[in-house]
């Protein structure tokens, strides 16, 4: 079903319901600038917000994330009367760019465990904005994400401070003076040694692609010996272990997490 543009401007609209039978609905700008809405009701199962569905419905105050697993593009930009907190479903894998810029009612905000990426601009502007929980999964933090956000205090990062300096703090200078709370500290395996060429990852895994806007889109397996010695990057949380390969032929980047107990190190070689 598309929605695109349906009700654009509507300025009569209060309430929208998204029936248990709504199927998937392609929703551009579906419901930009209805300025008198002020409640989304979702009883389908889940529900794809898709660029700009929302943006500029100034008076949205009441809409259940729990159900959204796709929030793209300036989705609820200038949304200014959404809830102080918000938390995100944990089902959800994809947050566009802008998707809450603009937004100065947010205040605290919990992300996905299912995300890898924060995109640019994601939050820009949100002037109220003073905490936000950062999930262990997250893989990039997009120069900007948090522009303007002049009341930001603090990041709560659910992995290690070894982890949050070797992926985030080189792109992210802006973040540098935010207080950074990790509440995991990394406890390395016997014989671990930061050298990418150390770590040994099995013939069958699965790397995914990062798709720099949307959700992992492809994947590749067998790596060769050459190609696992030349990762572009790794990290290690408290419970997984991070590689990032870049394929220089196609200029893509492709990820896995692999579980700490299959994970094996060769020891680290002396100089």
């Amino acid at each position: 079903m598309s929605l695109n543009r349906a009700f654009e401007d509507c300025k009569s609209l209060k309430r929208i319901v998204f029936e248990k039978e709504t199927g998937t609905v392609s929703g551009t700008s579906a419901f930009y600038s209805c300025e008198q809405l002020e409640e989304v009701q979702i009883l389908c199962d889940s529900l794809t917000v898709h660029r700009s569905m929302f943006e500029s419905c100034t008076r949205l105050r009441s809409i259940d994330f729990s159900k959204i697993t796709e929030i793209h593009a300036s989705a609820f930009s200038r949304c200014n009367s959404l809830p102080r907190e918000i938390r995100l479903s944990n089902r959800l894998t994809v947050l566009g760019i802008g998707a809450f810029s603009e937004v100065h009612s947010l205040q605290r905000i919990f992300l996905s465990e299912q995300m890898h990426t924060i995109e640019k601009g994601t939050f820009r502007d949100c002037s109220g904005l003073a905490q936000v929980t950062v999930p262990a999964g997250i893989l990039f933090i997009k120069s900007g994400a948090f522009q303007n956000c002049t009341s930001l205090q603090t990041v709560f990062y659910e992995g290690s401070a070894e982890v949050w300096d070797v992926l985030f703090k080189p792109e992210n200078p802006e973040l540098d003076t935010i207080e950074v709370v990790c509440r995991n500290t990394v406890v390395y395996p016997e014989g671990f040694s930061a050298s990418f060429a150390e770590i040994m990852i099995a013939d069958d895994t699965i790397f995914e692609e990062l798709d720099p806007l949307l959700n992992p889109t492809g994947q590749i397996t067998g790596l060769t010996d050459y190609e696992i010695r030349i990762v572009h990057q790794v990290a290690v949380s408290e419970t997984h272990c991070i590689v990032i390969h870049r394929n220089w032929i196609e200029d893509k980047f492709y990820f896995c997490r692999i579980p700490l107990t299959s994970v094996t190190y060769a020891p680290q070689s002396q100089p």
